[in-house]
């Protein structure tokens, strides 16, 4: 029996091996026909080469995601894939990807996740420091808009729309937090929540007293902690000399976060997309309640000015959309100004129990 069985397995392994080398062959001539693809762009275009192009990339996913068949989900698919379209960029040019970050945080997090580990990365001292780097030094930027605790982040909205940068892509990132602590933090010493973090109001903090601080402040804290500090960030972030507090050893907090990549190219529709717009409503109020039921899927709406006269929306659909472009002619008869700020195609994972 023991025979029987042991040829089953040397069996099973020579056909994964069999099948390893096929893999291999085909990702070769992947790399080949995608070389092509690239001398032609070379051939054609009158200025720089754009390599990128996310409407491609969420028709690649999108159709795998149709053919995919089990046992991987769609997740995977797209974890495998996106590491197969990196390796393909890094073959011309890698895309180079502005961050405000620091080593391991949960923004390079979000890099690795759309890019691939291909993807350089670097770093910068703010977000608006790594949106001014698009175009001079680096291809993309990627900035957080959104967490599951705060929602909508309006100061890096009212940052993405003042940049006159284009969404291309978004990505979720799915997280824990922690507070952690240097020193020998008593019931006095603030929490300091990173801005652009966006976790600014846990219930589980109490009665502890918190502070906002920026993301250079949250960097340098970070990078360099001294005195006695409380810091609420995430777990897989670097914490060399930080340690986990006593009062919230087993406070894990699961997160959400959503980022938008920022380029200078123009997303065409794909059947599939979000927008950004811009309203200026010229002091008057606003809600989701006001706003025209024309839309499909969910509206968010948060105002990115203390004045309150300037607020962002993202909408299901593209700009050039029938439902969108009669949302934008309701909108432009209520506000003084309403623009399209960007349109982004969106790739959704399917369960395999739909």
């Amino acid at each position: 029996m023991a025979k029987d069985s042991d040829s089953v397995l040397q069996q099973a392994r020579a056909r994964i091996d069999a099948i390893d080398d096929q893999l291999l062959e085909l990702l070769s001539r992947r790399g080949e026909l995608a070389h092509q693809v690239a001398l032609g762009k070379q051939a054609d275009a009158g200025g720089e080469v754009v390599y990128y192009r996310p409407e491609r990339e969420a028709a690649v996913l999108r159709r795998l995601f149709e053919n995919n068949r089990g046992p991987f989900s769609d997740q995977t698919i797209t974890a495998v894939f996106r590491e197969v379209i990196s390796a393909t960029l890094a073959l011309e040019k890698p895309p180079r990807i502005a961050v405000s970050t620091v080593p391991g945080s949960i923004s390079e997090l979000a890099v690795v996740t759309q890019f691939g580990r291909f993807a350089q990365i670097d770093r910068f001292p703010s977000n608006l420091k790594a949106l001014q780097a698009v175009g001079k030094t680096n291809d993309l930027a990627v900035i957080a808009i959104e967490d599951s605790v705060s929602g909508l982040f309006p100061e890096q909205l009212k940052m993405v729309i003042d940049s006159g940068l284009l969404p291309v892509a978004e990505v979720v990132i799915e997280g824990q937090c922690r507070v952690f602590a240097t020193g020998s933090p008593d019931a006095k010493t603030p929490v300091e929540i990173d801005a652009d973090a966006g976790i600014g109001s846990f219930d589980l903090l109490g009665d502890l007293p918190r502070q906002i601080i920026s993301s250079g402040r949250y960097c340098q804290l970070l990078a360099q902690p001294v005195g006695d500090h409380l810091l609420w960030v995430n777990v897989d972030r670097s914490l060399d000399g930080w340690r986990i507090d006593p009062r919230f050893l087993h406070v894990v907090v699961p997160v959400s976060a959503r980022f938008l990549v920022l380029g200078s190219q123009y997303c065409q529709p794909t059947g599939r997309d979000r927008t950004l717009l811009a309203v200026d409503t010229g002091g008057l109020s606003i809600e989701l309640a006001t706003i025209p039921q024309v839309i499909d899927g969910s509206v968010l709406l948060v105002s990115v000015d203390t004045g309150s006269s300037r607020w962002a929306l993202i909408v299901e659909g593209h700009g050039e959309d029938q439902s969108v472009q009669a949302l934008l002619a309701e909108l432009s008869d209520l506000f003084s100004s309403v623009i399209v700020a960007g349109s982004w195609p969106v790739v959704t994972y399917r369960s395999f129990n739909d």
